[in-house]
């Protein structure tokens, strides 16, 4: 995951989506649900950088599912609020509010009483 970052942070996008793409198939090998979901995440990033809007969107959809399933509230909230920002990049203002809505009663549900959100 760490290769795939560096190469996005040195302007190597296309070789991080590859580098991370091999690294999710591993994961999903070995049963680690919750890298596949942050690798997901990341990748969606570097699609964005790319102006790859759709592609973005369906890898943070993926990566939501995953986070809801493995009940990682954190995961969820921070993937409804990526969502929310790539509809507003779309200027799809609508979807972006109702989005930014969902992740912060996500954050908020996942917080223990005494804890710092």
């Amino acid at each position: 995951m760490r290769q795939s970052t560096a190469r996005t942070t040195l302007g190597q996008k296309e070789e991080a989506i590859v580098v991370g793409e091999k690294a999710r198939r591993i994961f999903a090998e070995i049963g680690d649900r919750d890298s596949v979901a942050k690798l997901n995440a990341n990748l969606a990033a570097v699609l964005v950088s790319q102006a790859k809007f759709e592609d973005a969107k369906k890898l943070h959809t993926e990566s939501l599912q995953e986070f809801r399933e493995i009940g990682d509230k954190r995961g969820e909230a921070i993937e409804l609020s990526q969502l929310g920002w790539a509809a507003e990049s779309q200027d799809n203002l609508d979807e972006s509010h109702i989005t930014n809505k969902r992740s912060q009663s996500s954050a908020n549900s996942g917080i223990r009483p005494g804890s710092q959100g």
